[in-house]
């Protein structure tokens, strides 16, 4: 980045030091001067361009210095958005936790909720059961941030969380001790996870190709079939649809009952 700015610099410098000589530049440190007051846009006026030339190209410079200076601002501008977002996710959580400290739950009571508010009975609470349940805690959030909350928990977007999703973001060092597993376990079931994904995905690509090869030996033995002829015996050429295979063994019983025949006059 930096080299390239340097670049554009001494491109425009030397461009405007061709044009604007003689006129109001005289040396190669007042175009340069000039280059860089054009595109910082500060523009003192003490070293203008007097040709139209000139003038093109300090308005390209400004514009090309303007979209330049613009990609990194964007890139610090979202960082800070993000920045900025985690804070608030983080400042949520731990408003949450220390609620649910005050009242006295710690991580291995957050299954036993779960649990008494999940209506359906299907190990999972949507946003309906969990709005009734952080109401029935009175940890104090507004129904903004009782959505921002689920969301927060809810990565798959199932529109459900369950009780591990739940410990996990709320109490991350316990949640190892209330389910007891440990980070090797952890490793290994993610590493599994890749390795059951890998192999979908060699299964979906070898059955395509094999597809493709079943296609084009049937389209083969087709075009072998069309073009077997037989000779019957007396002597007439037909053409018939049937394999190489099965017209040689036609042959072969042919040709023994033609040479018993012969043995036998």
């Amino acid at each position: 980045t930096k080299v390239n700015h340097i670049a554009l610099i001494l491109a425009f410098t030397v461009l405007l030091f061709i044009v604007e000589q003689g006129n109001d530049i005289n040396t190669i440190s007042e175009a340069m001067w000039l280059t860089f007051v054009s595109m910082t846009t500060v523009g003192y006026g003490d070293v203008t361009p007097k040709s139209s030339l000139g003038k093109v190209l300090t308005s390209m410079l400004v514009i090309s210095a303007m979209l330049y200076t613009s990609i990194p601002l964007g890139i610090i501008g979202n960082a800070f958005t993000e920045v900025w977002r985690d804070r608030d996710r983080i400042m949520l959580t731990e408003k949450t936790r220390d609620r649910l400290v005050q009242w006295g739950y710690t991580a291995k009571d957050i299954p036993k909720l779960f649990r008494l508010f999940d209506v359906n009975d299907d190990g999972e609470l949507d946003f309906q059961e969990f709005r009734h349940m952080v109401a029935e805690l009175r940890l104090g959030l507004k129904e903004k941030r009782v959505i921002e909350l689920f969301e927060l928990f809810d990565k798959d977007r199932s529109g459900a969380i369950d009780d591990r999703e739940f410990v996990k973001g709320m109490f991350p060092q316990q949640y190892h001790q209330t389910y007891g597993v440990t980070t090797e376990e952890v490793e290994e079931e993610e590493a599994m996870r890749r390795h059951v994904t890998e192999s979908k995905s060699m299964r979906l690509f070898a059955g395509s190709a094999s597809t493709s090869n079943v296609s084009l030996g049937t389209a083969h033995s087709a075009s072998a079939s069309r073009e077997v002829r037989i000779i019957t015996p007396d002597g007439v050429n037909s053409t018939s649809a049937v394999s190489v295979a099965s017209d040689g063994r036609q042959r072969r019983r042919r040709l023994g009952r033609a040479t018993g025949g012969g043995a036998g006059d």
